[in-house]
């Protein structure tokens, strides 16, 4: 017999469905495809840096959407820390690049590489419906 007072956990997987991506990523079953598209904008949006600082065009899109569905929210808040994040850590290794007579501009350029590689695999794993954390990221939202 089931609790009356029982309130099912909204991540909880419906029966039947794994709540663990093929990726072994938590995995939302009820995202729609619009969700999940808007989620991979949000992380690809950090390639606006040749244009704009990618900051501001994610910061955007997550405010537009943000109380429609909690996965954008959690990959808005991703995507945006790890913006700032390498923002961060690319102003300190320009810095310490002048410092070093150019040797951690290296580190920064490596730093660029690691940002457009995760920026893609969030996006890939937004696209699946699935969360994503980055690595080395502070969390500022």
């Amino acid at each position: 017999m089931i609790d009356p007072a029982y309130q099912p956990d909204p991540f909880e997987p419906a029966p039947g469905v794994s709540a663990v991506g093929g990726s072994g990523r938590l995995r939302d079953p009820s995202v729609t495809s619009d969700e999940r598209t808007f989620a991979l904008f949000e992380h690809l949006s950090f390639f606006a840096w040749l244009v704009w600082v990618p900051v501001i065009v994610t910061l955007i899109l997550w405010l537009v959407k943000k109380g429609d569905s909690p996965f954008i929210d959690d990959h808005g808040r991703e995507s945006i820390n790890m913006q700032l994040s390498m923002l961060l850590y690319s102003l300190v290794g320009t810095v310490l690049g002048f410092l070093t007579c150019g040797v951690a501009w290296f580190v920064a350029g490596a730093i660029l590489i690691a940002a457009i590689v995760f920026s893609i695999l969030g996006a890939a794993a937004a696209n699946r419906g699935e969360y994503y954390r980055y690595p080395a990221v502070i969390r500022f939202l």
